[in-house]
């Protein structure tokens, strides 16, 4: 693909001399683990406000009730919300429950409040047998800004442990390959980075976003994230840098699932 290419952030410095951004400045906190347990039950009047559950499977929602799968319930997330049914962040606003009584689901998103950011975590226990949705605990993971791209693609990240946690957000969607791959369609991903002992950690995130109009071009954000730290250095040192692309003309690509890091 022909594209422009515009560095839009390079936060890694080539002389050893020069300021880059440490590790101690990004927010420590902590992305609390799922509830332990369930509810026996959760009333049919109970809702959580942006979440919506129905009958059958999310593809057969345009269906008349009758004609879903009653085996299934499908739970819809507004607000940008990502939904899993474990730790790890969801891969759509959307997901599908087999019947099997109280399940855990768990809805994430970031807010802004006050200027700053955070990942909000829902833990939900969904009675699939009465369609009911009870809110257990609400958490706020403050985080610290690392990169953006307007609002093609925003970075973030927070610190626990060894470990450095790199939370992205784009109104495309999003792939992340580093230790493990991940593919957003509701686009948020949280993905981890090493920050312990005398190594380099790489992960490498594309955004793809998708041309609404004829006249308009897809474009594709790609970032570059970094942490490493040698003999001389007196913490880990992170380095992120950005880059946008569009496609050649408008509408000038039909697969946007290529690979993001070239």
């Amino acid at each position: 693909m022909r594209a422009r290419a515009v560095v839009l952030a390079l936060l890694c410095a080539s002389s050893a001399l020069a300021a880059r951004p440490r590790v101690s400045s990004i927010a420590r906190a902590t992305r609390p683990p799922p509830p332990a347990s369930m509810p026996e039950n959760v009333g049919a009047s109970e809702h959580v406000d942006g979440i919506d559950v129905a009958q059958g499977r999310s593809y057969q929602q345009d269906l008349p009730s009758a004609q879903r799968d009653p085996g299934f319930l499908s739970l819809r997330a507004a607000g940008r919300r990502c939904l899993s049914t474990s730790a790890s962040t969801g891969s759509a606003s959307t997901l599908e429950l087999p019947l099997a009584a109280v399940l855990p689901v768990r809805a994430e998103r970031l807010v802004e409040r006050e200027k700053r950011t955070s990942l909000e975590v829902l833990d939900l226990a969904v009675d699939t047998r009465t369609r009911g949705v009870r809110r257990l605990a609400r958490h706020l993971v403050p985080l610290t800004p690392i990169g953006r791209a307007g609002k093609d693609l925003e970075v973030y990240a927070y610190a626990h442990g060894d470990a450095l946690y790199v939370v992205a957000r784009s109104v495309g969607t999003i792939t992340s390959s580093g230790p493990s791959f991940t593919a957003s369609g509701c686009g948020l991903v949280v993905a981890a980075l090493r920050i312990h002992g005398e190594t380099t950690s790489t992960l490498q995130l594309g955004a793809a976003i998708t041309a609404k109009k004829p006249d308009q071009r897809h474009r594709f954000v790609f970032a570059l994230i970094s942490t490493s730290k040698t003999a001389r250095d007196p913490e880990p040192v992170l380095s992120v840098a950005l880059r946008r692309e569009e496609s050649p003309l408008p509408g000038g690509v039909t697969d946007i699932a290529e690979p993001m890091m070239r």
